[in-house]
C-alpha cells in the first residue's frame, strides 16, 4: 500500500513562531507513521498572494474588461495559469490530507476537519506550549479516521455568480420546519447546529 501523502502549508514569516513549531510537529508526528509529507512555505517561496494578471498566462479573453473570475477560469481550463499557482495546485491535487499552517482560518471545496485551536500563544507559559505540540501530534496519530465538519452541500444553492449563491427556495422552505440552523451564515435566526465549523457529528 502507498503511503498516504500530507501536504503542510505554512504561512508565518518567522521560524521561531509557535506556527512553525505546530509545522514542525506535524511534519514529525505525520512522518513517523509513514506519511510522505510536503511542505509549501509560502514565506520560503516568496508566494505572492495577490490575484493579478501576471496569474495568467497568454492572451486574455477581454483586456480592456479584466475580469479575474472569468478570465482565470478559462486560463485554468486551457492550462494557462502561471507556473507558481499550477505547482501548488498539483500539491494540493495530490494530497491526501493538506494542514494549512497560519493564523487564519479558511477554506474551500474540502471536507474539513476540527481545526486544531491555540488562543493567546504569546502569553502561554513554555511548559503549556510543548503540551500543546503533544496534544497535536497525538491527534495526528489517528487523524486519517476522524470525521469530517458538516457544512451545507454546493447542491442547496443555486451557483450564480452574478447573483451570489442563494439557496434554493425547497431547501429554505425545509430549513424552516428544523429547530436549529443550518450555518452560521444560514441560521435563519435560530441556533446553529453544535457541529458546525468546530466540532464533528459523532
Amino acid at each position: 500500500m502507498a503511503a498516504r501523502r500530507a501536504l503542510i502549508v505554512l504561512a508565518h514569516s518567522e521560524k521561531t513562531s509557535f506556527n512553525y513549531a505546530m509545522k514542525e510537529a506535524a511534519e514529525e508526528a505525520l512522518k513517523k507513521q509513514g506519511w510522505h509529507v510536503t511542505v509549501s512555505d509560502l514565506y520560503a517561496l516568496n508566494f505572492n498572494p495577490l490575484i493579478s494578471r501576471k496569474d495568467i498566462t497568454g492572451d486574455l479573453k477581454d483586456p480592456d474588461n479584466f475580469k479575474y473570475p472569468v478570465e482565470s477560469v478559462q486560463a485554468y481550463k486551457e492550462g494557462r495559469l502561471s507556473s507558481d499557482i499550477v505547482a501548488e495546485q498539483k500539491k494540493v491535487k495530490d494530497a491526501d490530507l493538506v494542514i494549512f499552517q497560519s493564523g487564519i482560518l479558511y477554506f474551500c471545496g474540502f471536507q474539513v476537519l476540527e481545526p486544531q485551536l491555540v488562543y493567546s500563544i504569546g502569553h502561554t507559559p513554555a511548559d503549556e506550549r510543548l503540551q500543546i505540540l503533544d496534544k497535536w501530534k497525538k491527534r495526528l496519530a489517528t487523524i486519517w479516521e476522524e470525521k469530517p465538519l458538516s457544512f451545507a452541500p454546493s447542491n442547496y444553492f443555486d451557483l450564480n455568480f452574478q447573483a451570489g449563491f442563494l439557496l434554493k427556495k425547497e431547501v429554505q422552505e425545509e430549513q424552516e420546519k428544523k429547530k436549529v440552523g443550518l450555518s452560521v451564515g444560514h441560521h435563519f435566526g435560530k441556533s446553529i447546529p453544535t457541529d458546525n465549523q468546530i466540532k464533528a457529528k459523532k
